[in-house]
């Protein structure tokens, strides 16, 4: 088994974050979003100015990140923590990163982003004290934000996949589920909840899911 060292994680605030147990509700988080401050511009000298549209070459796609089943695995309470790969377990490994933006693309610190995944068996862990590939972390000022795991096992009638949840000041914005390219149950997932993943180094595999919240 290949294996690489873990990652150096920077950039992520843990400020903010779920941290309640099973039966109370989470505190309500502090969710800011960026204002850009534009300089007043300075007066020019009388001059005759064309103007001329020019094609926006910083054009992002907002559109707000489709939703999907919760499952019958969620659980309250799970640790605050980005590295998952934790039990040396026979899996590539798989970093995970993104961004949480509205739909006018404003980045939104301080949301809290939750994944869950079955180990590389297929099976959740759904009664240990370990919480196995369960974490929460908050997104930084830019609203991002990231995870270290490993690349799930698949089980019976479901594609590889991996839950994710996103809280804005304590109140659940999102459910969805990360799916890959290449597998062949993905008849039917939504387009926008499939990524490709890159290998980085044997046995390492990377990819980005940016999400939009409406």
């Amino acid at each position: 088994m290949h294996r690489r060292q873990l990652l150096q994680w920077t950039g992520i605030g843990f400020t903010a974050l779920v941290t309640g147990c099973a039966g109370e509700d989470s505190d309500p988080l502090d969710s800011e979003t960026l204002d850009s401050e534009t300089p007043d511009s300075e007066d020019t000298a009388d001059t005759d100015l064309v103007e001329t549209d020019l094609p926006d070459t910083d054009v992002q796609d907002c559109t707000a990140t489709s939703d999907d089943i919760e499952g019958p695995y969620w659980i309250e309470g799970v640790p605050v923590r980005q590295e998952l790969d934790l039990y040396d377990e026979n899996a590539d490994g798989l970093s995970l990163s993104g961004n949480v933006r509205d739909v006018n693309c404003t980045p939104l610190a301080n949301a809290v982003v939750e994944i869950w995944h079955a180990n590389s068996d297929g099976d959740y862990d759904n009664v240990s004290d370990e919480m196995r590939y369960r974490g929460q972390t908050s997104t930084d000022a830019d609203g991002n934000w990231s995870f270290h795991t490993i690349l799930p096992g698949k089980y019976p009638g479901r594609p590889l996949h991996i839950h994710l949840k996103v809280w804005v000041r304590g109140s659940e914005r999102l459910t969805t589920q990360i799916y890959f390219e290449g597998q062949p149950d993905n008849q039917g997932v939504p387009a926008d909840l499939i990524i490709a993943l890159t290998e980085v180094e044997a046995g390492e595999l990377s990819g980005e899911f940016p999400i939009v919240l409406s």
